[in-house]
């Protein structure tokens, strides 16, 4: 028996195949008919049949059997080989499927069904830009107010990707490109916080790329639209001298030793002599204004003055600075200065007077002495003035422990201001605030001035400054009374030849005679 879906040989008793599952419908058994007169009908031999002498059981009438015995042979089959049970009439029996064949069926539909996901593949492909290979930040400038600037590299994107963008748009693979630049935003970027910067601050770019558009009409999705970055690399102002490097420090130091040797070969001659010159260390300052960031590295030295004439000689000692503007710092740990942007101290401010005693008594002599007669003064004019503007770090040694601009000096520079209203340090007799160059007047004193007592007050801070009076020319042989009156044809009250709270002092009773008037 062979199962009638797919052919295969069956066990006689078998209800299912066994090869492909399918229901098996059993062939009826044979009737039974009672013999003819004249012989035996055989068990399952149909009426009609062709009866033949050894007629086997179940043979149907009219059936040709060639061999041995055919069970259940249908009536007209031609039947070969061996028996074939259940057999229908007329039937030829159907050879099983090879599996090679059911293989090959299998193969063929999967690769139908690659192409087909294939070709959708290539379809609906996108092409994947990393925007972070295009996109550059560079910082400027120097620290606290460095810049930063974004550049895009347009040619190197055009050579990535001519030839590869996906577009129904016509045009050269350039051109392609370039519309793709300019439609999908990217040269629309914005920096966060791209000025005032300093190394170890962060900025953000942010690409406003229309990522629909660039997927619609160019089948590509964009990477990194936000790029951050740290700023390195930027210069900064030196705040401390022990951040030069040995070899950068000496060079400074050479630059401020060579302008005190020119000033003491131009200016000492005959009974004055320079003598050596001492480095003290030195002060650095830097603004607080980050608008308007800058600094000054202040080297300062100690140097003797040899004063004699035929019977007496005496030693004066000065005090001079150099100072340097702009010293930089790079992020690689090099020095950047100019040796030709600094100063020293202004001879307007560098006199002194020095009394001797010799045979026929106490005599006067009057020398012009370069620099400060104290370390006080000097960091009174170059450091305590601008400690609203500047933070600053004070390096500057005279003596063993004794770092100048600490508070063990403040005496001493208080001391030293009041010097500096008299010539040789006596106090400014016949002034009415005899301490105008140091102390602040009060609004209490300067009203309770009269009018002449104001005017007279302006005449002696005009005098302190060695104005030359011009119009009331007999002020000037009233002044000449004083040792402090050292007269100068362009001399006038500023903050030059004053100081800064003298001036101000001279400018509030200024302004209070105006108000008079």
């Amino acid at each position: 028996m062979y199962c009638e879906k797919c052919g295969k040989e069956l066990d006689a008793d078998a209800v299912f195949c066994e090869n492909c599952g399918a229901k098996v419908i059993p062939i009826p058994p044979p009737v039974e008919e009672k013999a003819a007169d004249d012989g035996m009908v055989q068990t399952g031999q149909m009426a009609g049949a062709m009866p033949t002498e050894g007629s086997q059981t179940g043979q149907m009438a009219g059936t040709m059997p060639t061999g041995g015995p055919q069970m259940g042979q249908v009536v007209g089959a031609m039947p070969t080989g061996g028996p074939q049970t259940g057999q229908p009439m007329g039937a030829m029996p159907r050879k099983p499927v090879k599996k090679s064949v059911i293989a090959a069926a299998i193969l063929a539909i999967l690769v139908i069904v690659g192409a087909v996901i294939g070709v959708n593949l290539y379809e609906n492909r996108k092409t994947e830009i990393d925007l972070k290979s295009y996109y550059s930040i560079k910082f400027t400038g120097i620290a606290p107010n460095g810049e930063a600037e974004v550049e895009f590299d347009y040619d190197k994107f055009v050579r990535d990707y001519r030839g590869k963008i996906r577009t129904k748009l016509k045009g050269s693979d350039r051109e392609i490109v370039e519309a793709l630049v300019s439609d999908c935003g990217l040269a629309d970027y914005s920096l966060k916080k791209s000025e005032n910067l300093s190394n170890g601050d962060e900025v953000t770019l942010s690409i406003r790329t229309n990522d629909e558009k660039a997927l619609k009409d160019y089948h590509v999705r964009f990477k990194s639209n936000r790029i951050m970055k740290k700023v390195s690399g930027l210069s900064y102002y030196v705040t401390k001298l022990s951040e030069l490097k040995e070899e950068d420090l000496n060079n400074l130091k050479k630059t401020a030793e060579d302008a005190l040797t020119a000033k003491i070969a131009s200016e000492y001659s005959g009974y004055l002599a320079g003598q050596g010159m001492k480095y003290l260390g030195g002060y650095t300052l830097v603004s607080k204004d980050a608008m308007d960031a800058d600094n000054k590295v202040i080297l300062v030295y100690k140097y003797s003055v040899k004063i004699k004439d035929e019977t007496w000689s005496e030693t004066e000692t000065a005090y001079w600075y150099t100072s340097f503007d702009n010293v930089l710092m790079t992020s690689d740990g090099e020095a950047k200065y100019s040796m030709m942007d600094y100063r020293t101290p202004d001879r307007d401010y560098n006199y002194d007077q020095i009394s001797s005693e010799d045979s026929d008594g106490w005599t006067l002599h009057e020398w012009n002495v370069y620099g400060y007669r104290s370390l006080a003064l000097l960091y009174n004019d170059l450091v305590t003035q601008y400690v609203d503007e500047y933070e600053h770090e004070d390096a500057v040694t005279d003596a063993p422990g004794d770092v100048i601009g600490s508070s063990e000096t403040k005496d001493l520079q208080k001391e030293d201001q009041k010097k500096e209203a008299s010539v040789d340090g006596e106090d400014t007799d016949g002034v009415i605030f005899p301490d105008a160059l140091t102390k602040k007047i009060t609004e209490e004193e300067i009203e309770d001035l009269s009018d002449e007592e104001l005017q007279t007050a302006i005449n002696d801070l005009s005098a302190m400054a060695g104005y030359v009076f011009t119009t009331k020319t007999e002020l000037n042989d009233y002044y000449k009374k004083f040792d402090w009156y050292k007269p100068k044809d362009d001399a006038k009250p500023s903050k030059k030849t004053l100081g800064k709270i003298g001036y101000s002092n001279y400018m509030r009773l200024v302004e209070e005679r105006k108000e008079r008037e």
